[in-house]
């Protein structure tokens, strides 16, 4: 049984016994402002509510959630924090304090105990919030709103494409499409959507539609585009030019996305679909016959752990810390993600030095020796032979 399945079951075990009051209840949000819930029925996703407008805001990567945990902060004197010795009074319950006349520390304050935890670095506040969240299942999540902030009613006008799935638009920001995903330079549908992207949006004003996440790791804005009430990412899928891609929680067109896909795919229409080389990227180096590696899906991996083979996946998000090396997520984003491949700082300038974002958004292929890192299968890589971009 896949582990991901099993960490799941157990977490819906865990906490059927917290969210049974809530089924059904009413004044569901009021309950639980100020809480940090888990979405156990899912991927096990954070969300905090916040105590002053009862909406939920997704804490998705530790920057992420460190972010927004300080930005919905309250300001508070070193004299009232003090006087709290560590136990808040009720109606601070389950906000955040920052203590402005120090270095701007922030601290959480725990709805059931009023207890108050520092949210020191993003990924000891990340830990903290996991370890007090509480279990909610999705038929409860969706009774509380969603904060949404990135959407804008005012048209914008889109000044420039960069390819299938980006543009820029007034004022300088880069825009990913959305739940879609169109091909990069060299792949045989590069021209065919960015063209048609061009003839759909380029010096047009439009409505910038979000979902749940604003930006994404290279900062770049994460929307819908709407033009005269024409959804343009899933335009470009039902024309057969992208296909879909979607990611929790920003799944608001998915199942859309999915009708269109398929309708494009059964008809043959568009540059995806018209020529069978173009369906799926293709791997011609890192193969069975050149290696004697099996090839395993990325997804299927952790079936093969102490077995050396070539995995294949999407890279769905990459990270480079300074310190101590390179992370390519399979699947899906960190920390959603089946796989991860590691490449050791003493080995990087083996590398191109925009490894990250070279392989990021891409088919690729990584052989090597299935380990496991946090839970989750790994190959680390010390050459790049290691590792094919498929095409």
């Amino acid at each position: 049984m896949n582990t991901k399945i099993i960490k799941i079951s157990i977490l819906i075990f865990i906490f059927s016994f917290i969210c049974i009051d809530c089924v059904n209840a009413e004044g569901v949000n009021e309950r639980l402002k100020g809480k940090i819930l888990l979405q156990v029925e899912s991927n096990g996703e954070a969300w905090y509510v916040n105590p002053d407008n009862l909406s939920r805001y997704f804490l998705g990567r530790p920057s992420d959630a460190f972010n927004i945990m300080r930005e919905l902060g309250l300001g508070i004197s070193n004299k009232d924090f003090d006087s709290f010795n560590n136990i808040a009074s009720e109606r601070l319950s389950g906000k955040i304090l920052i203590k402005v006349e120090d270095n701007g520390e922030a601290y959480y304050v725990n709805p059931d105990d009023l207890k108050m935890y520092y949210l020191s670095r993003p990924a000891d506040a990340f830990q903290i919030m996991r370890e007090l969240g509480l279990g909610i299942t999705n038929n409860d999540l969706e009774k509380i709103k969603i904060k949404q902030e990135g959407d804008n009613e005012t048209p914008l006008t889109i000044t420039k494409v960069i390819d299938g799935d980006t543009v820029v638009i007034e004022g300088g920001e880069h825009v990913r499409l959305l739940g879609i995903d169109a091909d990069e330079p060299g792949y045989p549908c590069y021209y065919d959507a960015k063209n048609r992207l061009e003839e759909l949006v380029l010096g047009k004003e439009a409505i910038l539609e979000s979902d749940q996440t604003d930006k994404d790791q290279y900062d770049r804005l994460l929307r819908y585009i709407i033009i005269s009430d024409i959804n343009i990412n899933l335009e470009l899928v039902k024309e057969g030019r992208a296909i879909c891609r979607s990611y929790n929680p920003d799944t608001k067109y998915k199942d859309e996305c999915s009708v269109l896909e398929q309708d494009a795919k059964n008809n043959k229409l568009g540059c995806k679909w018209e020529e069978a080389i173009a369906t799926e990227p293709v791997c011609t180096v890192l193969t069975t016959e050149e290696t004697g590696y099996d090839v395993v899906k990325a997804e299927d991996a952790d079936n093969y752990i102490g077995t050396s083979k070539i995995v294949e996946g999407y890279v769905a998000s990459t990270r480079k810390y300074s310190n101590p090396a390179i992370f390519l997520n399979l699947c899906d984003p960190y920390p959603n993600h089946c796989f991860v491949s590691i490449v050791w700082k003493n080995d990087w300038y083996k590398f191109p030095s925009n490894a990250d974002s070279l392989y990021y958004d891409k088919t690729v292929r990584i052989k090597g020796y299935i380990t496991t890192y946090a839970g989750k299968p790994e190959i680390i890589m010390d050459d790049p032979s290691d590792i094919e971009i498929c095409k």
